[in-house]
């Protein structure tokens, strides 16, 4: 396929719109265009948008990132991703192995610019769920979690998002024994285990 030619101008969304050096589908974000900023089209390449940065640089961005229009600018600002290190995540569970039938999940996330949300997986369930929008500290939330067990070995994942693309994740790896501490057989499926979904905000 190749770009054809286009014309006017586009904006970024809510969410802002990822930088990309060419319309390979491997290709890494090298940066961000902030919400609403715009810049120059260019070209098209199915449902890529080319556009241009100003000083003979372009990128592509995805089509559903953008909406015509926006008054572009000659050079066109925008964030450098690399110049973003993820969250810190210090997280913890409050045991490796219990007879209980959940365990106390604690811990920080924070970040140099701003924190987005939190959530956590127990298994392939999303049972936590915290968005940092209207936090009291745009740039850090604590973490409280009572993560419901089955039976034997659980996989519990903690992500911490500054960005859609810039995450950090930790897991934790935590064993329900049977009352009597005798070690139990971890079921193949991934069953519901039960609501306990802690909720703080809108995903």
């Amino acid at each position: 396929m190749q770009v054809t030619r286009a014309s006017g101008s586009v904006k970024a969304g809510a969410q802002g719109a990822m930088l990309l050096p060419s319309p390979d589908p491997g290709a890494r974000g090298f940066g961000r265009l902030a919400p609403g900023a715009s810049a120059p089209l260019v070209g098209k390449l199915g449902e890529l948008d080319k556009i241009e940065l100003g000083g003979g640089r372009f990128a592509f961005v995805a089509g559903h990132d953008v909406t015509a229009g926006g008054a572009a600018p000659a050079a066109v600002p925008f964030d450098d991703v690399y110049l973003h290190a993820p969250p810190t995540l210090e997280v913890r569970a409050a045991t490796m192995a219990t007879k209980d039938d959940k365990v106390k999940i604690t811990g920080v996330a924070s970040d140099t610019d701003r924190l987005l949300d939190v959530y956590i997986f127990v298994g392939s369930r999303k049972l936590y769920y915290k968005s940092n929008r209207d936090g009291a500290d745009a740039k850090k939330a604590a973490i409280d979690f009572d993560a419901p067990l089955r039976p034997g070995v659980n996989l519990i994942t903690v992500v911490a998002r500054e960005t859609p693309d810039t995450t950090t994740r930790r897991v934790l790896v935590v064993r329900r024994d049977g009352p009597d501490g005798a070690i139990l057989k971890t079921p193949k499926s991934d069953d519901p285990i039960n609501d306990g979904v802690a909720d703080d905000g809108d995903e």
